[in-house]
Parts: structure tokens; C-alpha cells; sequence
């Protein structure tokens, strides 16, 4: 476990021309990557013990609690100008 300072990685990044591509929690970013999409298929696919483990997973990545709000996810682009799916559900960067 560790603790980032987001703004100054951006500075930093931003110093060698680099730019923000997005910046989020955990749960918005998978969520918009479609993790529960992904996680339907391999669930039909799965016994019952192991699908109650998927969910089980993916309730920790994803609530506000355990790991959702708590984990943050940064895209730093350079000479890149393209949509970032993961970051289109939740917009934090007015938090860096």
C-alpha cells in the first residue's frame, strides 16, 4: 500500500509534455470498461461456488468502502488525442 500524490505526478508528466487523459476512481473505471459485462460471460461458465467468489471480488473492487473510491486510476497521454472508455462514467480530475 502506498500513498500517490496524483498532482504531482500530472505536474511532473505535464512538465515533459505530457497531458491528463483522465483520472478516476477504481469502480467508475472498471465499470465503464465493462467488468460487469466480462464478468456475466465468465459467469455462465462458472459453478456456483465460483460465481459466488466473482461476485463476492468484485463487490471489493468496486464498492465505496473497500476498494472503489479508495483506489484512483490516472492516464497520462502524450501526442495522443483519443476518448479514454475508462474514464468517460466519472470525471475527478477537478480533484487534482
Amino acid at each position: 500500500t502506498t500513498h500517490v500524490d496524483f498532482t504531482r505526478v500530472i505536474e511532473t508528466a505535464a512538465a515533459s509534455g505530457a497531458g491528463l487523459g483522465g483520472f478516476t476512481t477504481q469502480s467508475a473505471f472498471l465499470l465503464a470498461n465493462g467488468l460487469l459485462d466480462m464478468a456475466q460471460d465468465l459467469e455462465r461458465t462458472l459453478p456456483e461456488t465460483e460465481s459466488f467468489r466473482l461476485h463476492q471480488a468484485i463487490k471489493i473492487l468496486t464498492m465505496p468502502m473497500e476498494m472503489g473510491d479508495r483506489i484512483k486510476v490516472m492516464a497520462i497521454t502524450k501526442n495522443i488525442d483519443l476518448p479514454l472508455t475508462g474514464f468517460t462514467t466519472l470525471d475527478r480530475r477537478r480533484d487534482l
